[in-house]
This record gives C-alpha cells, structure tokens and sequence, in this order.
C-alpha cells in the first residue's frame, strides 16, 4: 500500500507541475504577467526545495523535457535569466540530440537576450553542428555578430539561414 500511495503522490506532483507550466502559459499569453510570473516563482520554489519528476521514477529524458518546458515558459514571460538556468541544468547531462539542439539554440537566445553577444555565438555554433536546418539559430548568431561590429559575418550568417532554415 505504501508503494501504491508513494506512486499515487509522485504523478499528483508531477500533473502539478505540468499543469502550473500550462497555466503560466496560459496567463503569459492572456497578458497577465504578474500572475505568469508567480507561477514561476512557484515552480522556481519547487524545484529550489528538491521536487523533481526525476525522484518520482520518470526517466531522464521526461526531466530533460521538464527543463525544456521550463525554459520555455520563462521565455513567454522574457525571463531570460530563468531560461538560460533551466537550459543550463542540460549541460553536460546525457540528452539526444533533438534536447541538445533545442537547449543550445534557446540558451542562444537568451544569451543574446542579455547582451553576452560572444557567449550566444559560441551556443549558436553548437547548435549549429548538432542540426544546421534548425529554425533560428542563424538569426540570433547574426545579431549577435552585428551587435559586436562583424556586419559581414551577420549578413553572410542570415544569407546562410536562407539556404538551410528554409
């Protein structure tokens, strides 16, 4: 009985923090961004106080994909800082390469977000050799070149997107 109310917990707690994602999107794109922003606060609290999915027997990719939310979330509401740690909490962590592409082209966007223009370049390029077609990591590259002076590096970049993004 014990297992089975163990169990019963973990996936009430796991549905509560998949539906406090939901919900904080949800808010984010009514337009309410003090409350999308408690909610990750909140989740942000969870996650501080040792709640993962990971210590309710889900795998590492269902971790990886929490962290992914997660991050996406802090992006609808331009928490940038916030992403960038949830994509920071994949590196270095045994992921494929769908979740390793996925977390290298947001951390270059957050990056650019907040002006470590070389930094965003370095995830870019990452992102860049895991997939070459995949959407948005040559537009964030280039404005990061642009932001540092290098306008024909930026404009040779986008000419590229052009070729692979499309």
């Amino acid at each position: 009985q014990n297992m089975i109310d163990l169990d019963m917990k973990g996936k009430d707690n796991t549905k509560m923090i998949f539906d406090l994602i939901h919900y904080g999107e949800e808010l984010e794109r009514m337009g309410r961004h003090s409350e999308a922003k408690t909610i990750g606060e909140r989740l942000d609290e969870y996650y501080q106080n040792g709640l993962s999915i990971q210590h309710m027997g889900y795998n590492r990719s269902m971790v990886t994909d929490l962290f992914l939310l997660l991050a996406d979330a802090k992006i609808s509401m331009n928490d940038w800082s916030g992403a960038m740690q949830a994509y920071k909490n994949l590196i270095d962590k045994d992921i494929s390469a769908i979740q390793q592409r996925k977390s290298s082209m947001g951390l270059c966007r957050c990056l650019f977000e907040l002006g470590g223009y070389y930094h965003a370049i370095d995830s870019g390029k990452y992102a860049l050799d895991v997939d070459r077609h995949y959407p948005g990591v040559h537009k964030y590259i280039a404005l990061s070149e642009e932001k540092i002076g290098n306008i024909e590096r930026a404009k040779k970049l986008m000419c590229r997107a052009v070729l692979y993004e499309t």
